[in-house]
C-alpha cells in the first residue's frame, strides 16, 4: 500500500472588488475591500529522494507570484477573473497553479471577516 499525503500553504491578500451587474443601489455595487485567506492544497506520494510530496520553497515562490497579482489591487481589473466572486477568485488561482503543478488538490479561499469561504476542488 502507498501512503498518499495532501500538504496546504497558506498565504494572504488584501484587495478591492464590486459587483457592476448587480441593481444600482445595491451594497455591493460599491467598490469594497476584504482581507482573503487563500490555502493550497495538493496530494500526491512522498518523492523517494527528499522525502516530501512538494517542495514548500517552491511553492512559495509560486504563491508570491500570484499574490503579487491580487494584493492590494482591484480584482475587476483582472480580466481573466470575470466577475469578482470567491468562485471566480480561486477557480483563477486554481488554473494559475496547474500550469506548473499537477497535483494541486483544491483551493480555499475565504473571507474570515465576513465568515465566509469557497472551496474550488480539482478533479
Amino acid at each position: 500500500m502507498t501512503d498518499i499525503f495532501e500538504i496546504t500553504k497558506q498565504f494572504t491578500f488584501e484587495a478591492a472588488h464590486y459587483f457592476p451587474n448587480m441593481p444600482k443601489g445595491h451594497i455591493y455595487r460599491k467598490i469594497h475591500g476584504h482581507s482573503f485567506v487563500v490555502e493550497v492544497t495538493f496530494y500526491g506520494k512522498k518523492n523517494k529522494e527528499n522525502q516530501w510530496v512538494t517542495d514548500f520553497d517552491e511553492l512559495s515562490k509560486s504563491l508570491n507570484e500570484i499574490k503579487k497579482k491580487l494584493d492590494h489591487k482591484c480584482i475587476n481589473d483582472i480580466k481573466e477573473i470575470g466577475l469578482p466572486s470567491l468562485e471566480n477568485i480561486s477557480s483563477w488561482i486554481g488554473k494559475q497553479l496547474q500550469k506548473k503543478y499537477s497535483n494541486v488538490r483544491s483551493i480555499k479561499l475565504s473571507r474570515p471577516s465576513c465568515g465566509e469561504y469557497c472551496l474550488y476542488k480539482i478533479k
